[in-house]
């Protein structure tokens, strides 16, 4: 190594730089002594150590360390400053330190910075570029760099803010960044080691296993919280060492040998062992021992990892004696039990009962595939693998060894054994139950007597606020003999403090026809009118989904009996309609001559899935608010359905849509919107039975394809009655006013398709005799007062000035006493001719209403006929009988 002498150098400048060149090695030499010696606990003190000496060398006010997080902030890892220096700008340590931009952008870069700011205008430096900083000082910073990596920054600075830095004092400075660097990077990878051993141990004291090692002589030590409570719960004391190797537990339940075999370097693996205390309760271990060792690969020590399975034992021990029990029930089973591999349609398995169906061995049946061999359907149509059908007792067919069907009822559950699904089908033989079912079979016209009884009758008129009334009729045509369409209105009662009332029309299509759909609709309807007694059931989306619960629960629907539904539920007060649509149409709003469907064009406000498709689902709602004279014209699909199949296909499916089918009942048959829904919906229907002929040759009819159902509703104004006063002077001129008022009624009758005038001309003049003769006594100075208005009906009110009588104590024409008498049979002539009937309380009024159609004369062949339903509701009375 070169020796310098500062004797030996003539010139002063050349002595003064030797002479420093000496002075900042020393110092290097200091700064590196110190920091060798700073470690992970003591490296603040070290640190500012050097900084103080950095700081008196190069005659700084004060030197500082920085250093960079992973989130490029840097913070104040160290300081030293002198004790008179009024420092104003450095943080407390720890503490983030706010950069200028361009300082962190050339540090980033590895450059040199010099900050000097005050009232004296900035000295360029010759070793970099200056910047202001808000203090009133000046400063020289390096980066501290480590394999091209940013960990900080060192800086000396002074209270003179024009101060010039020496270049000694800059390459000391850059040196001992260099030293920095080194011991931070130490440092560092220390304290990452001890988060990663501290990490570790953490994991490890919080592991659900019992972990610990034993040492070459058998001694336990290292135990985890879980090892030492295994070992406390099994009787030993921790506070006395622990032989693996000597104690009688450990050597009788061959873990001393094992142990002792491990130490000798064999691999052991994992084995379950017991442990009994001394109460005689028995606990189940897994033990898996792995040698310790160290770089020469000499064995140290052995690590335990400890599961306890004392309940996973005792659970797989009843699983095999279920699988006993399993194996036992399925060779006794008087049931089919198949189990098929999905993936190859290959029959995986068989019990004894299929084996002896199919007529073959079980090991004869085993490994050949189900297609064509136990089952019809053909290679590539598997109903539930290639057309994704469920089966859930289904009715289908077996093949036995000779190629016979015979008729089962079956059920498919997907299972998961060993990790792969697989199909198991279970079967029953149904031959006697159908040959029973052949010798007992329901009657349908009963089975749909019953459903009428349960549903009830439903109102022509319901009452809403005021004088408004809710008109509603049903027109029904079966395909069949009798179908799966069924509905009912209801009003209910809501149970609030203010108590309103809200009517229920539900219109539903249950799949299927005769006598098994008419049964599953009885179920439906039962449940659903069980549920409406909940009052939280009174929103209609509540109560469809609770009855998609019910009808999931029962069982007895599945994919091939699937229930549409349309429910509207009315509020009388507000006229507010909610509605919910379970698969089922759109229904018709008709307003102001308009029509337009409800939900409107891509709107999906309401509409859900069908019923029994998707348990446990939430059934959502649409609301629009109705207005007086709103028509609602709720269908079931079969009414779009009449065309499809014939020659007219592609014209009926453009035409027989709800609206084209109104439009097209407008054009060809004169329909004004603005007429009773009875008798839009009468003439929609005509179109639709005419239209679905097209095509045909010499058949005046065809076979609906499905069900039709159509419900019409509208609110009428009950308030809008004509009035007029009859003061007749002789029967001659009662009968000419009489007259008269038949002959401008009568065309009103006829526009509106009414049948048999007779009915009307009979409620007429028996009423207005009985008022002149019975009522005012035939005085001419009393008033006979007339009442009508023209709705979906007639409706007529007759009142006289007279005392009035007795309705109840009026002889019936039919008794033998009163079939000679010359009067008493006007009012038994209007009940066989008015639909409706009765007088006030006094006798001296009469109300009278007249449908289109005389409820005692069928439709005629071919039309859809008018539902007039008069049987009390089932369930009525059972909640009737019941709540008395």
């Amino acid at each position: 190594m070169r020796s310098f002498s500062l004797k030996k150098a003539n010139n002063p400048d050349q002595a003064k730089a030797l002479s420093g060149h000496l002075a900042t090695q020393m110092m290097l030499s200091k700064v590196s002594t110190h920091l060798l010696q700073a470690d992970t606990e003591n490296c603040h003190h070290q640190f500012n150590t050097v900084l103080r000496l950095l700081g008196t060398f190069c005659q700084a006010d004060g030197c500082f360390v920085l250093q960079q997080g992973k989130d490029l902030q840097y913070y104040l890892l160290s300081q030293w400053l002198h004790q008179w220096k009024p420092h104003t700008w450095a943080p407390n340590v720890g503490h983030p330190v706010d950069l200028p931009a361009d300082m962190a952008s050339s540090l980033a870069s590895h450059e040199l910075f010099f900050l000097n700011t005050g009232t004296s205008k900035r000295h360029k430096q010759d070793h970099g570029s200056a910047f202001f900083h808000p203090c009133s000082s000046s400063a020289v910073i390096v980066p501290i760099i480590k394999a091209r990596d940013i960990l900080g920054c060192l800086g000396m600075e002074s209270i003179t803010p024009d101060k010039r830095w020496q270049d000694g004092d800059i390459k000391l400075l850059r040196r001992s960044a260099e030293y920095f660097a080194s011991t931070m990077a130490r440092i560092q990878a220390e304290q990452d080691k001890h988060k990663t051993e501290e990490k570790y141990r953490r994991l490890v004291d919080k592991a659900p296993l019992g972990i610990f090692t034993v040492n070459t002589d058998g001694y336990l030590s290292q135990l985890n919280p879980k090892m030492e409570r295994i070992i406390v719960r099994l009787g030993f004391d921790l506070s006395r060492p622990i032989n693996m190797l000597t104690r009688k537990a450990f050597i009788k339940s061959g873990l001393a040998k094992d142990l002792a075999a491990c130490l000798e370097g064999k691999e052991i693996s994992p084995t379950i062992r017991s442990y009994t205390v001394s109460r005689r309760k028995t606990y189940y271990f897994r033990t898996h021992m792995t040698a310790l060792r160290e770089g020469d690969r000499k064995i140290t020590g052995v690590q335990f990892i400890v599961e306890e399975i004392t309940d996973l034992y005792h659970a797989q021990q009843k699983l095999e004696d279920s699988e006993r029990f399993l194996t036992d029930v399925m060779v006794s089973l008087k049931a089919g039990v198949v189990i098929i591999d999905p993936e190859d349609c290959r029959i995986l398995d068989v019990n004894p009962y299929a084996a002896k169906l199919v007529g073959l061995a079980q090991d004869q049946i085993a490994g050949k595939i189900c297609h064509e061999f136990i089952c019809p359907q053909a290679q590539g149509e598997c109903p539930l693998i290639n057309l994704g059908q469920e089966m859930d007792n289904s009715e289908r067919f077996l093949l036995t060894s000779e190629g016979s069907p015979i008729p089962i009822l079956k059920s498919v559950s997907r299972i998961q054994h060993k990790g792969k699904e697989l199909f198991l089908e279970c079967f029953t033989d149904i031959r006697d139950l159908k040959r029973l079912l052949d010798e007992q079979q329901l009657d349908i016209k009963t089975s749909k007597g019953l459903l009428s009884v349960i549903n009830g009758p439903f109102p022509r008129y319901t009452s809403l606020k005021k004088n408004l009334n809710l008109f509603s009729t049903a027109f029904y045509l079966p395909c069949q003999a009798e179908g799966g369409d069924h509905f009912f209105i209801r009003t209910m009662k809501t149970p609030q403090d203010n108590p309103s009332f809200k009517t229920l029309i539900t219109l539903k299509d249950q799949s299927g026809h005769q006598v098994g759909c008419i049964l599953r609709s009885i179920i439906t309807d039962l449940l659903h009118q069980a549920i409406l007694c909940d009052a939280k059931f009174v929103d209609v989306g509540k109560a469809m989904g609770r009855l998609n619960e019910q009808l999931g629960q029962c069982g007895f629907i599945d994919p091939d009996s699937f229930c549409t539904a349309a429910a509207l539920c009315l509020d009388h007060e507000s006229l507010s309609l909610q509605y919910t649509l379970c698969g089922h149409p759109r229904f018709i709003l008709i307003r102001n001559g308009q029509a337009m469907d409800v939900p409107e064009g891509s709107d999906r406000r309401g509409m859900n899935m069908p019923l029994g498709f998707a348990p446990g689902r939430t059934f959502e709602c649409g609301e629009i608010t109705l207005q007086t004279s709103d028509k609602l014209i709720v269908f079931t699909d079969g009414l779009t359905e009449m065309g499809i199949g014939e020659k007219g296909y592609e014209e009926a499916t453009a035409t027989l849509t709800p609206l084209g089918i109104l439009s097209r009942a407008q054009t060809e048959k004169g329909l004004d919107l603005s007429d009773p829904v009875e008798h839009i919906v009468s003439e929609m229907i005509a179109v639709a039975s005419a239209f679905s002929c097209l095509g045909i040759k010499g058949e005046e009819k065809k076979q609906n394809p499905d069900d039709i159902t159509v419900i019409g509703l509208e609110i009428e104004d009950q308030g809008e009655m004509i009035m007029e006063t009859w003061y007749p002077r002789d029967l001659e001129d009662l009968q000419d006013k009489i007259d008269q008022f038949f002959d401008l009624q009568l065309k009103h009758w006829r526009r509106r398709a009414f049948t048999n005038s007779m009915r009307l001309r009979i409620c007429v003049e028996e009423a207005i005799v009985n008022a002149w003769k019975h009522g005012n006594k035939q005085d001419p100075n009393k008033g006979i007062e007339i009442h009508y208005r023209w709705g979906n009906d007639f409706h007529l009110t007759i009142e006289d000035q007279g005392s009035g009588f007795d309705v109840s104590r009026l002889p019936s024409p039919c008794d033998k006493s009163a079939r000679t008498a010359e009067s008493g049979r006007g009012i038994f002539m209007i009940r066989r001719s008015a639909c409706e009937m009765h007088h006030n309380d006094t006798g001296t009024a009469v109300y009278m209403r007249l449908s289109p159609r005389s409820p005692f004369r069928p439709a005629p062949g071919g039309q859809a006929s008018t539902v007039h339903n008069t049987l009390p509701s089932l369930w009525e009375t059972f909640k009737n009988a019941i709540s008395h």
